[in-house]
């Protein structure tokens, strides 16, 4: 059944979910779906610029924007600042080993059973700094430390600096309820940083270390460590190399020159004129020859969509022959001077009913498309008069005609076109709707058309 829409929008946004510039917004929207799930660009995405405007199908009337602080503006001040950068991709907890053996029911919990709602490493930062250390402090401690969250970051958030932060205090290193270190641990790194910030001294320590190890275990690459110590029971330590790495890098060094320079006479001057342009070791760049319209249809069919690249004048036995193939009798479409001039006409003449007007039966929404992006093969949608953007999401089938001259390269360019800025509401879509499980299972047309059709126009 459809109903209709509300007349008032409300929205809550944190404030660290501001972004200046659409070419940012162009960045966070390919790189959130790509570090979470894989894809280029989530299937169908919702831009609103401001209220419907008048003659608009859809849209609400008033739309209300609530920024939530809720103690953000007090982490921007704090040195966990950088964890505001987060754009809730999951890649962190993806690559997590903690994470991924415990889950996120045990790594997200108080210490005194509180509820959190952000898990794994960047929920370790967020929770202590947003609702007490004392309550999520203890998250930080569960990490191993290895760095995998950093690595995999699409904003290259240092988490694990972050998490050090959060175990010496968080928001407030002085407070009382951070877990002080052991006084020997204390002396240990306190001796250990002043012999590696003098290069002299740390580059003795080296030596003395991989002399005094060939001391203790003169027979074994291995330094057994004594059971009273607790790590005796299952850890050992490596010996120390004989040859530091900074002293191993040097001598490779000088052997690669000699090398290189051996190579180099070894070369005919002339020769240097006659390398190919494709030579892996030059520095021009080709670009690729693979047309827009091209690179489109190769990515929407891949995301589970049909393109059909026809003449304007083929268009309507086209589109025609699809709809009685379907033995569709009725269709949900956007207004004629939207469209093709005739198309809607050669379609009435058929026998279908054209409605502009969601209805319930309605299997076949056909649309227009304002700009398309062929490295994700989506295709955009502004909503306006004549223009209804339901058309592309309630219907089973969504049909959408696009001019091959308004195929982009990539999003940021779709993006900052005028009539996108203007718009009250834009969809992109790329490819029917589809969403999965925590157990994996595929489900295609969850949240909008089963199938996306377009029709290319050169």
């Amino acid at each position: 059944m459809v109903t209709t829409l509300p007349p008032v929008h409300i929205a809550l946004m944190g404030l660290e979910r501001l972004v200046p510039t659409l070419d940012d917004l162009a960045v966070i929207l390919e790189v959130l779906p790509r570090a979470s799930t894989g894809q280029k660009l989530t299937v169908y995405v919702s831009l609103i610029n401001n209220p419907r405007h008048p003659g608009e199908a859809d849209g609400s009337g008033e739309r209300h924007l609530i920024l939530i602080d809720n103690g953000r503006r007090l982490i921007q001040k704090s040195p966990l600042a950088e964890a505001l950068l987060c754009v809730r991709c999951g890649a962190c907890l993806n690559i997590c080993p903690v994470f991924r053996e415990i889950g996120g029911h045990a790594y997200y919990n108080g210490q005194h059973g509180a509820s959190g709602v952000y898990a794994g490493p960047i929920g370790s930062v967020l929770s202590p700094a947003l609702w007490g250390q004392a309550e999520f402090g203890h998250l930080a401690r569960a990490s191993s430390l290895c760095g995998a969250c950093k690595d995999s970051c699409p904003v290259d958030i240092d988490l694990p600096k972050l998490l050090l932060q959060v175990r010496a205090g968080g928001m407030n290193p002085t407070s009382d309820n951070h877990i002080q270190a052991p006084r020997f641990l204390k002396m240990g790194l306190s001796l250990f940083t002043w012999a590696a910030t003098h290069p002299g001294y740390f580059s003795m320590a080296q030596k003395l270390a991989a002399f005094g190890s060939r001391l203790v275990s003169p027979f074994d690459n291995w330094l057994r460590l004594p059971a009273f110590t607790g790590w005796g029971y299952s850890k050992d330590l490596p010996r120390p190399a004989r040859q530091s790495f900074q002293d191993q890098w040097k001598k490779r060094r000088s052997i690669s020159k000699v090398t290189n320079q051996s190579k180099y006479q070894q070369i005919d001057p002339r020769d240097k004129e006659k390398v190919s342009p494709t030579d892996p070791g030059n520095e021009v760049q080709h670009k690729s020859t693979e047309s827009l319209v091209t690179r489109f249809t190769d990515e929407l069919i891949a995301l589970g969509g049909v393109v059909t690249v026809c003449d304007g004048d083929d268009l309507p036995d086209q589109l025609l022959n699809l709809l009685l193939e379907r033995k569709i009798n009725s269709i949900l479409a956007w207004e004629a001077v939207h469209l093709p001039s005739g198309l809607l006409e050669k379609i009435i003449s058929a026998g279908i009913q054209v409605t502009h007007q969601p209805e319930a039966n309605i299997q076949v929404g056909l649309t227009g498309a304002v700009a398309a992006c062929s490295q994700s093969g989506t295709i955009l949608l502004a909503a306006g008069p004549g223009r209804p953007l339901t058309a592309s999401l309630l219907p089973a089938l969504h049909i959408a005609i696009l001019h091959a001259s308004d195929i982009y390269e990539n999003l940021a360019k779709v993006l900052n076109l005028d009539e996108v800025r203007n718009a009250s509401a834009l969809a992109l879509i790329s490819g029917p709707s589809r969403t999965a499980d925590i157990e994996m299972t595929l489900t295609i047309g969850m949240h909008g058309s089963q199938e996306v059709h377009v029709f290319c126009i050169p």
